[in-house]
């Protein structure tokens, strides 16, 4: 696997869309360079729709998560959008352990 957990904060104001920061924050997690990886963020969720979230309000209350091949990755406004990228194979606060 690549790096631990990794949690990104993303502001609207920034030279970035909010899904360029959710590919950012995933490949500080990936062992390789996400450009060299057989997927697209299409693949697991529309980066025009994820882009539109948070525009005007990065505290809104709004929670969205989606997998990336072996990552989930969770998104909430709390004075900043926070990006989280974790395995999906660890444990996450409230997931069952089956």
């Amino acid at each position: 696997m690549g790096q631990p957990d990794e949690t990104e904060l993303y502001y609207p104001h920034e030279d970035r869309s909010l899904s360029q920061a959710a590919l950012s924050a995933l490949d500080e997690t990936h062992e390789t360079a996400l450009r060299d990886a057989d997927f697209t963020l299409y693949d697991h969720i529309d980066p025009d729709a994820l882009d539109s979230l948070f525009q005007a309000d990065a505290d809104a209350p709004i929670t969205v998560t989606f997998a990336v091949e072996e990552y989930d990755v969770t998104i909430w406004g709390d004075v900043g959008i926070h990006i989280h990228v974790q395995d999906d194979g660890e444990d996450a606060p409230g997931r069952d352990e089956t």
